[in-house]
């Protein structure tokens, strides 16, 4: 897949966008041309994006990624973002890129203030009259069809051009239309003849993009960006028994303000603003509410033997004794009712770790295995905590890695009997296995 990157530019760019090219020319993975096709020039876009396709179109490139100099992409949207192009079944795609709207001038101040738009777009009609309408709710983390979007981020196939020239016309030159009564933008007359071609246009809202911009940051700004809404600014989660109960338990140990199933529990999402981190593999299926989503999200992941011979130890869910935690897990994997033992175990955790997978953009996976050397850089990170050396080794001293360890009770498995449990239920355990991580030797060493 031959990636060519156009943009113009001012005289200047961003420092993140600047990262973001280099984070793109640094990736192996990714066939990129260089030089990027660059244009000098603050003013007639329209022309300078159509000089861009003129210069992509001499190539031999496949795909044309436009990125402004203003606009960042991080390596991981970017390859989503990548992964949902086609030639045929989605030539146009953009990132999911937001814009800033005018609301008011202060009396107090005389700043403007402004509103945040996804720069999504559908073709409707509202009391006669035909346009271009914000598509204001969007789905998370899914390939969105809409009318039309910015060329802020885009990625387009080279046959797109080729379709649009079959109108006789630039494909970024302003064009008048009709329908709406306006001379439209350079974008939305690039979308307009993709529509007139028959071109189908896409949004990844899983590829997240940022805008830089300049406003005025005053009281207003302050009381609407420091209320706390009591979700966590860190949630932690994955299967049940990958130890969560370990974590929370650390984490407090380390003077963070950590809970465990605290916010996110079996029978709802209760906000508290006093806590920064929640443990919890309840989590995932609140996911799909995204004002419960957090700033950021750990997945945590545990030796898949250790975590299916203690959830086959604690007759998990199959056992009624386990109560609203039973009929939590049943809600969302319906299918673990009638099995046995391990068969419930092994299902249980294959259905979970999917479901994380599919809930959310995880910002990091840790290996509880791992935890000591990848936590504490994730909380520096994300919460600007550094957690000294002494409190560190206090805190290991103080919790037990069997915090939360089962009764030890019932047959001993194997992962060989795991394996055979899975393949009777057509479950991808051994990928799940590799995929985080674990090699037969760990995966041979199931204890309780």
């Amino acid at each position: 897949m031959s990636i060519h990157i156009g943009f113009c530019y001012p005289g200047d760019v961003s420092g993140s966008f600047m990262l973001s090219v280099l984070d793109m020319y640094a990736d192996p993975k990714l066939d990129l041309a260089y030089p990027p096709h660059a244009i000098l020039g603050g003013v007639n876009v329209q022309d300078h994006r159509n000089a861009i396709v003129e210069s992509f179109m001499a190539s031999d490139g496949e795909w044309l990624l436009f990125l402004d100099a203003d606009m960042s992409i991080g390596p991981a949207s970017l390859r989503r973002l990548i992964d949902s192009a086609d030639p045929v079944e989605c030539p146009v795609v953009g990132g999911l890129c937001f814009k800033l709207e005018p609301t008011v001038c202060s009396n107090d101040t005389r700043a403007m203030h402004y509103a945040t738009a996804p720069t999504m777009y559908r073709w409707n009609q509202i009391d006669g009259q035909w346009g271009y309408r914000r598509a204001a709710d969007y789905a998370r983390d899914v390939l969105v069809q809409v009318d039309a979007t910015g060329a802020a981020c885009l990625l387009i196939h080279r046959t797109v051009f080729d379709r649009i020239a079959e109108l006789g016309e630039d494909p970024f030159a302003l064009r008048w239309d009709d329908d709406m009564g306006m001379l439209l933008s350079e974008d939305m007359s690039f979308c307009r003849r993709c529509n007139l071609a028959d071109v189908p246009i896409f949004v990844n809202t899983g590829a997240r993009t940022a805008h830089a911009k300049t406003f005025y940051v005053d009281e207003r700004f302050h009381r609407k960006h420091t209320v706390n809404t009591g979700i966590p600014d860190l949630v932690v989660t994955g299967t049940g028994r990958c130890g969560t109960k370990y974590t929370a338990e650390v984490l407090k140990h380390c003077g963070i303000a950590a809970a465990h199933e605290a916010v996110y529990s079996p029978t709802g999402v209760f906000p508290n603003a006093d806590i920064q981190i929640d443990v919890s593999w309840f989590a995932a299926p609140a996911f799909g509410d995204p004002n419960v989503v957090p700033r950021v999200v750990v997945h945590q992941t545990r030796n898949p033997a250790h975590v299916i011979q203690s959830l086959a130890d604690i007759g998990f869910p199959s056992d009624m004794r386990h109560g609203n935690r039973r009929t939590f897990a049943l809600q969302h994997a319906p299918q673990l009712d009638g099995l046995t033992p391990l068969e419930s175990a092994v299902q249980f955790y294959c259905d979970w770790i999917q479901l994380v997978e599919d809930s959310v953009t995880v910002d990091y996976h840790v290996r509880v295995e791992d935890w000591w050397e990848q936590f504490p850089k994730i909380i520096t990170r994300e919460l600007g905590v550094d957690i000294p050396d002494g409190r560190r080794q206090w805190a290991q001293q103080q919790v037990s890695t069997r915090a939360n360890a089962g009764p030890g009770k019932g047959p001993t498995y194997t992962w060989p009997d795991m394996l055979t449990a899975a393949k009777n239920l057509s479950l991808p355990l051994t990928s799940i296995a590799n995929r985080y991580g674990y090699s037969q030797k760990e995966l041979n060493s199931a204890r309780r």
